[in-house]
This record gives structure tokens, C-alpha cells and sequence, in this order.
């Protein structure tokens, strides 16, 4: 007889299918539907729904349906934030809400509804103001007061007030106005002076005299009173005389050459001698002396750094640009640019006057660049032109350079290092070379000519104390431009 594994396996049981049981020792028989009748059948529910019985009797559990506003949340039935359903936190309602309306004695948290509020709102009274303010309104409303005109509008120095502290009128105000003033400040009269002196009669005047003052030395009296010079004064050698400044970092200054302004570079945009870009605060220099005619450009000792110049530095008429020394105030500049340092505002057609530079050093880049084509100094059409104690140091090209210039002036300069001439002063009449010292340079070190036309006499060229030692190809040039040297 074949066990239990050996017999063929059913997908399905029909109710009535008999199913071998052992039952207290004893093997009985039992049919499909008798063996599940107390088994819970599988239930089926869609995801949403809860068991429940809705028919009537008893019977098995029957899905229900959740209703709108409701959800389930791990496994509990919770009210859901939907549109349409105010939240219980800071509901916003729309439309007509109402709420029961509390009793009149209801101090409490309760929501007031419109009803409760008109039965607690004061009742519209009418009020209306007489007297100095007059006016009516209701006390839901808007009181309009008006206050009566009882002066004339204007401004007063001594005014008239009622009891009421109203000003009812208005007045100057006189000097009889003021308690206890004296008639003399009334009247304005000397004859009202209490206590009027007697007249002082000044004693006569005298060669040393005058009205009892005594006259110092170099002046002279006479009885009718007229001072005059007891002598010529003696004359005053003022050229050394120097003049202090107050201005931070400032240079003294010759009583001679004051003419104008003091213009101190180092007092404009924070601008310092350190070797830090001051480009900016030069060219706000040169604006401020083409505003201000004979004044004078300062630069401390130090060094002055013009590395991000846009265009020359076009010094205008009765200008003075004046540093510290040779050699302690140098200017170094980008002249890798097509522009010269310095150049004058003088044209053709409107000649520029009155040009100084002194005292200072300019150093240019031979050494390393090589040679190039920014000249240091390059003014055209000046008047009255002046180098004095310059160092002029590794141009690029020239040292010292005018162009088309009259009683043009080179005195104690230094040039030494440049790619070419070391002074050079062309076209230019009544020139004057003197006390220079050319070095290195690799042309002439000094060449000038004049301006065709110009007679012989208007050209002048000293040239006592200048040198050109150790210079390459240096030499000293004076000659017409007709000339071949």
C-alpha cells in the first residue's frame, strides 16, 4: 500500500472529498468542508477600505468605504488636511461662517459674533464745541474744530497775549520799549551822554611827535601833522630769504620764487614718495596749476612712481615743478608707451610761457629695455623754458629735449646713460648751456640750433664748466640747422 507521498497531488478539493484523519489512536475520514467550516476564509481588501458589518444579522465582515476628510495613518483614522476643510490651527474661513452667539456678560476666550458686538456698541452721539474752538461731529466720526482769526498773520518781535495765552496783536519792538535804557542809546545824540567829558586836546605836533605818538626811526613830523621818510630805506637782499610751509611733507621756498600757489603732490589722493603707483595724483597737479597760473608742483624727497600714465603730463604756463634735490626725489615712469613724460601745453598758435623744472631725477629703462621712443622731456613752443639741477638717467632715447623755444636755459644738470643726445635743443633761440656734465650718452652730448630766420645775436651758448667725460661719441654741438655739423 502506497504512503502519503507516493499518492498524486490535486490543485483543488471538492467539498465533499474525503480526507483521512487519526483521532485519538483511531483513523477516521472527514470531508473537505466539515475539516475548513471553523477556518477564517482569506479576506481581500482593496488599499483604503476597513472591515466592518453593514448588513443586518450577524455574518462576516464587509468592507467600508473612508469618506472624504479622512485617511488612514499607520493603521489609525485620522482626519485629513484636504481643500475645502479648514484646518483647526488658524482656519481661514470663506463665505458666510456662523458661530452660536455668546451671553452679553461673556468676558471669555468665546468667539464674538456680529450680534454680540452691536449689542455691546456705544450709540452715535452728536458733539458740537463752542467757545474760542468751535466745531461739530459725531463721536463715530470725524470732529472738525476751527480756530477764530484774532490777529493779523505776520512775524513780530514784541506781541500782545490775553489770559487765555492767545496772541491778539503784534508790534515792533522801540527802544523806549527797554526799562532802564539810557537816553543816549534812545536819542543817539551825544548831547544825551550822562557825564560827557570835556574835549582832549592832542598836544601839537613836532618833527618827533604826532599827537602825542612818538615817531620811530626813518620817519619825520611837521606841525600841520604830515609824516614823512627821514631817509631812503636801505635795500634788501631777499634771494636767500625762504619761506616755511605748513603743509605735511612741503619743501621750503624761496621768498624769490613765489608767484603763485604751493601745489604739494603728496597732499592729493593719499598720493607718497614710497615708489606706489601716484600717477593720479600728479595729473590732478598739473589741472590744479593750469587753474591756478604761477604756481608750484612740489615733490618731496623720495621716490615718485608715474608707471600708469595715459598721456604725457602737459605742464601749462608760469609753472614750477620742483623736488627735494637731485637725486632725492626721483621720478620713474613706464616709458615703454609712444608719449613723452613731460611736454608743455604751448602750440603754434598759443606759445606757453614761463616753464621751470628743477631739482629732481628721472631714470628710464635703457639698462633693460633697450632703446625705445619716450623722451623724459619734450616741450614744444615754451617761452621762457629752464632745466636747473636735473638728473636725467637710462632714457630710451634723449636726456634733455626742447623744441621751437626761446631763452631756453640748461644749468647744473647731469645726463648720463642715454640711448642718444644728452641734451638736445632744437629749433630754439637764445639758448643757455652751462654747468652741465654729460656721461655715456651714444650721441652728441650737447647739440642745439636755431630757428631759421632768427638773427645770429638772439643765439647765445656758454658752455663754461661742461664736461663729457668718458662719453662715447660725445661731443659739444652749437650750429644753425642750415648747418652740416
Amino acid at each position: 500500500m502506497p504512503n502519503l507521498q507516493q499518492l498524486p497531488q490535486v490543485a483543488t478539493v471538492d467539498p465533499t472529498a474525503l480526507i483521512p484523519v487519526e483521532q485519538n489512536g483511531t483513523t477516521s475520514v472527514v470531508t473537505a468542508s466539515a475539516l475548513l467550516a471553523p477556518v477564517q476564509p482569506q479576506l481581500t481588501l482593496a488599499s483604503g477600505t476597513l472591515l466592518g458589518r453593514v448588513s443586518a444579522g450577524a455574518g462576516g465582515p464587509e468592507p467600508l468605504v473612508i469618506g472624504s476628510g479622512l485617511s488612514v495613518v499607520q493603521g489609525a483614522l485620522v482626519v485629513a488636511d484636504s481643500p475645502g476643510y479648514a484646518p483647526l490651527n488658524s482656519p481661514a474661513f470663506t463665505g458666510v461662517p456662523t458661530a452660536p452667539t455668546p451671553p452679553l456678560n461673556d468676558n471669555g476666550n468665546t468667539l464674538a459674533t456680529t450680534a454680540f458686538v452691536q449689542a455691546h456698541a456705544l450709540p452715535s452721539t452728536t458733539v458740537t464745541l463752542t467757545g474760542d474752538v468751535v466745531g461739530s461731529g459725531v463721536t463715530a466720526g470725524v470732529v472738525a474744530t476751527t480756530l477764530p482769526s484774532i490777529a493779523t498773520p505776520g512775524t513780530y518781535s514784541k506781541v500782545t497775549v490775553n489770559a487765555k495765552g492767545q496772541v491778539i496783536g503784534g508790534a515792533s519792538v522801540a527802544a523806549t520799549d527797554v526799562s532802564g535804557l539810557a537816553p543816549v542809546a534812545i536819542s543817539g545824540a551825544y548831547a544825551d551822554l550822562t557825564g560827557m567829558p570835556a574835549a582832549y586836546q592832542l598836544p601839537p605836533a613836532t618833527a618827533a611827535m604826532l599827537g602825542g605818538v612818538k615817531l620811530g626811526a626813518g620817519l619825520s613830523g611837521a606841525t600841520d601833522g604830515t609824516t614823512t621818510l627821514a631817509a631812503v630805506l636801505p635795500s634788501v637782499d631777499a634771494s636767500g630769504l625762504l619761506v616755511k610751509s605748513s603743509n605735511t611733507g612741503a619743501l621750503d621756498r624761496r621768498l624769490a620764487d613765489i608767484r603763485g600757489e604751493v601745489i604739494s603732490v603728496a597732499d592729493l589722493l593719499g598720493a607718497r614718495p614710497t615708489g606706489q603707483d601716484a600717477t593720479n595724483a600728479m595729473v590732478m597737479a598739473i589741472g590744479l596749476a593750469a587753474n591756478m597760473p604761477g604756481s608750484t608742483i612740489e615733490l618731496c624727497a623720495g621716490v615718485w612712481n608715474f608707471a600708469t600714465l595715459g598721456a604725457s603730463l602737459a605742464v601749462p604756463s608760469r609753472t614750477v615743478i620742483r623736488g627735494a634735490g637731485r637725486h632725492q626725489t626721483q621720478i620713474i615712469w613706464n616709458d615703454i608707451g609712444p608719449f613723452p613724460l613731460f611736454v608743455s601745453t604751448g602750440t603754434g598758435n598759443a606759445r606757453a610761457k614761463d616753464i621751470v623744472f628743477s631739482d629732481f631725477t628721472v631714470t628710464g629703462s635703457f639698462l633693460t629695455r633697450g632703446t625705445g621712443s619716450a623722451y623724459p622731456f619734450l616741450p614744444y613752443f615754451v617761452d621762457g623754458l629752464r632745466f636747473s639741477n636735473l638728473c636725467v638717467e637710462y632714457s630710451r632715447v634723449m636726456g634733455i629735449v626742447a623744441r621751437n623755444g626761446t631763452d631756453v636755459v640748461a644749468q647744473g644738470c647731469v645726463v648720463r646713460n642715454c640711448a642718444r643726445d644728452g641734451i638736445n635743443f632744437a629749433e630754439c633761440a637764445a639758448v643757455t648751456v652751462d654747468g652741465n656734465v654729460i656721461e655715456h650718452c651714444d650721441d652728441d652730448g650737447i647739440a642745439t640750433c636755431s630757428i631759421p630766420g632768427w638773427p645770429a645775436r638772439m643765439f647765445s651758448f656758454p658752455t663754461t664748466d661742461c664736461s663729457a667725460r668718458k662719453a662715447s661719441r660725445c661731443c659739444v654741438h652749437a650750429a644753425r640747422r642750415s648747418s652740416a655739423t
